[in-house]
């Protein structure tokens, strides 16, 4: 058998539009206008200085924490969670000058590789470790931002710090909202409703492509995507690649099927093979190279349908979150795996 090849980030696709793509593309460029309109409306009717006190005009928009007011003109943007708030603020070429550094346990690059080196020519410092027990208020501080954005369940243990520094845009994670709802909230508050609409139509264009390039593919095998850190094996229905399967038309196993409605799987190395025993299509993730190389070996692992036609690809838990980078990059790590089994056929 041979060696399941570990996925590095595909490059960017060029696609032409098909006519459905363009009605989609209209759709959210409409959205987008109507959505700016409001936003300049908010402009125009409120110019009162905030409570960092530089003043200026601003918009106020409405979030899960009550209504927020950020400056019109926003010229430093600070991250918190360094996942979706950060693809947000960079897919929509906001000024992040602070965002928190990934940790060093992945080998494969991030969704945002190539965006965060940009952010870094052009001054942005990570400010701390994202999954430190929480955000360094210091590093904050002195980043001296316009906006903060993080998920709300960062936000809210520290709040009263945050907004004594800067607006405060609370965000949801996979579990509560999805990536385009976030994004317009984001773009609404900062005057990118355009760009905003225009990566939505992008992915929406990508995404109706493949699902009738690979129709006969995504209809006609079972996938799932699981997690596995060394103990235990999680088919989660609420992550990016989880949604980005959805929005393909990709036909679940019972499993994943399972999880979709709401009922997370854990399983552990004994009852895998069971569990994925209709599976032909698998999207692996896992964080640490020497624990993928130690499950291709297992004899569990290796009586799933996928892996023993070589049907699986490999990805990590920074495809669990984000926006519209990530779920872009998602769709590559699915091509490829989409591409394997036409190749079967």
């Amino acid at each position: 058998m041979k060696k399941i090849i570990p996925l590095c980030i595909a490059a960017a696709l060029t696609l032409s539009a098909c006519s459905s793509a363009d009605e989609a593309a209209d759709s959210a460029q409409n959205a987008a206008s109507e959505a700016s309109s409001a936003a300049s409306s908010a402009a125009d009717g409120d110019s009162k200085e905030g409570k960092n006190g530089k003043g200026g005009e601003s918009r106020v928009v409405d979030t899960e924490l009550g209504k927020v007011e950020v400056p019109a003109n926003v010229e430093s943007v600070v991250v918190l969670t360094g996942t979706r708030d950060l693809d947000i603020a960079l897919s929509l070429g906001l000024p992040v000058t602070g965002y928190p550094e990934a940790p060093d346990a992945f080998d494969l690059d991030s969704p945002l590789a190539e965006e965060i080196k940009q952010a870094k020519e052009d001054g942005a410092k990570p400010l701390y470790t994202a999954g430190d027990e929480e955000a360094d208020i210091a590093a904050i501080n002195k980043a001296d931002p316009d906006l903060i954005i993080g998920f709300v369940h960062d936000v809210i243990p520290i709040r009263e710090d945050l907004e004594d520094i800067a607006p405060v845009l609370p965000i949801d994670d996979f579990a509560t909202g999805t990536w385009q709802d976030n994004l317009m909230l984001v773009a609404s508050a900062t005057g990118t409703e355009r760009q905003g609409g225009s990566l939505i139509a992008d992915y929406e264009k990508r995404v109706g492509k493949l699902s009738d390039k690979y129709a006969d593919a995504l209809a006609d095998h079972k996938f799932a995507p699981v997690s596995y850190d060394g103990e235990e094996f999680v088919i989660n229905g609420t992550r990016l690649l989880s949604q980005v399967l959805q929005d393909l038309g990709a036909e679940p196993s019972a499993a994943f099927n399972e999880a979709l409605e709401g009922v997370t799987g854990k399983y552990d190395i004994e009852e895998i093979a069971k569990a994925l025993d209709d599976v032909d299509g698998l999207v692996a993730l896992v964080n640490e190279k020497s624990t993928w190389q130690s499950l291709q070996s297992n004899a569990q692992f290796g009586k799933i349908p996928a892996v023993q036609n070589e049907t699986v690809v490999r990805s990590d838990e920074q495809t669990h979150e984000g926006a519209y980078y990530s779920a872009m990059h998602a769709v590559d790590i699915i091509e490829e795996l989409l591409e394997m089994l036409d190749a079967e056929e």
